[in-house]
């Protein structure tokens, strides 16, 4: 195989199909998905991109979990919302004056944010900490 032809265009980059295959079959099926990525794509976000459109859901239960067992696990879906339980709610005003009748209270002063390099810091070690997904997608997508 020749240089050019082990050479793809995808994700703003050329990227080697011979060195880096699972990289290269990412982005093209992509590409062949009509789904447009950019040069701050990651790989991983890539490949759960793609896994998404293959109509695959990650989840984030743990390896034990399962929907038959006697535990009392429960699973959240922000979709499902009974309204029955509002609708005697009503929005009252309240006061903060009452509580927090000191102009001085640390009620009233605005919190510190995390400094600039804590907040990089911690964004670095959540993407560390995320599991890859390039295998995978690149499995399911038939690219392999």
């Amino acid at each position: 195989m020749s240089e050019s032809t082990t050479t793809i265009y995808a994700n703003g980059i050329f990227i080697n199909s011979a060195t880096h295959p699972h990289t290269a079959a990412v982005y093209q099926s992509l590409q062949a998905c009509g789904i447009p990525t950019n040069s701050e794509t990651s790989l991983n976000q890539a490949s759960q991109i793609l896994l998404g459109d293959l109509g695959c859901g990650i989840s984030a239960e743990s390896k034990t979990f399962t929907l038959t067992s006697d535990a009392a696990d429960t699973l959240d879906n922000e979709n499902i919302f009974n309204k029955d339980m509002y609708d005697s709610l009503k929005p009252e005003e309240l006061s903060t004056s009452d509580s927090f009748n000191d102009p001085d209270d640390p009620f009233y002063q605005l919190d510190n944010s995390i400094p600039d390099n804590y907040a990089e810091q911690a964004a670095e070690n959540a993407a560390a900490a995320e599991p890859s997904y390039v295998t995978l997608a690149v499995s399911l997508s038939g690219r392999a």
